[in-house]
This record gives C-alpha cells, sequence and structure tokens, in this order.
C-alpha cells in the first residue's frame, strides 16, 4: 500500500486503473477557435486537400446534389510529432 500511495503522489501512476475522470481536457466552444488554414505552416498541397474536405463537411447537401459521397472522416498518417 505504501508504495502505491508513493507512486501516485510522484505522480508515476499516471495511466493506471485509478486515473478516471480525472483528464485536464477542456471543452472549447466553436466561436472560441480563431485558427485558419492561412496560421498553419505545411505542405500547400496537404492544406487545400484538407480545406476541400471541410467544404463537404460544412455543407453536404450541395455536394450529394452533385452527386458526391460525404466522407465519414479523414484519416491522417505520419510520424509522432508532425503536427497531424
Amino acid at each position: 500500500f505504501w508504495v502505491f500511495y508513493m507512486r501516485q503522489m510522484q505522480g508515476g501512476g499516471r495511466g493506471g486503473a485509478m486515473s478516471f475522470g480525472k483528464s485536464k481536457a477542456k471543452m472549447i466552444a466553436p466561436d472560441q477557435i480563431k485558427t485558419t488554414f492561412a496560421d498553419v505552416a505545411g505542405c500547400d498541397e496537404a492544406k487545400e486537400e484538407v480545406a476541400g474536405v471541410g467544404g463537404f463537411l460544412r455543407d453536404p447537401r450541395k455536394f450529394q446534389k452533385l452527386g458526391g459521397r460525404i466522407p465519414k472522416g479523414i484519416l491522417m498518417v505520419g510520424p509522432p510529432g508532425t503536427g497531424k
């Protein structure tokens, strides 16, 4: 018991069975987001593709009228730390 208690106090017990409900994540309302694609650095071609999919997600009826299928999501791949 003593070892378990000391690990929890030092922060070494993170991710264990008893750490549920302790998320530090904050809810952000859509009107609080100020970042645009102009603020994002990276491959211009990749940014254009993601921006195009954003158009699908914002107004799906417009693309359905043209016969397009709405994507259910985007799968971004790459090594960790690359800002996917």
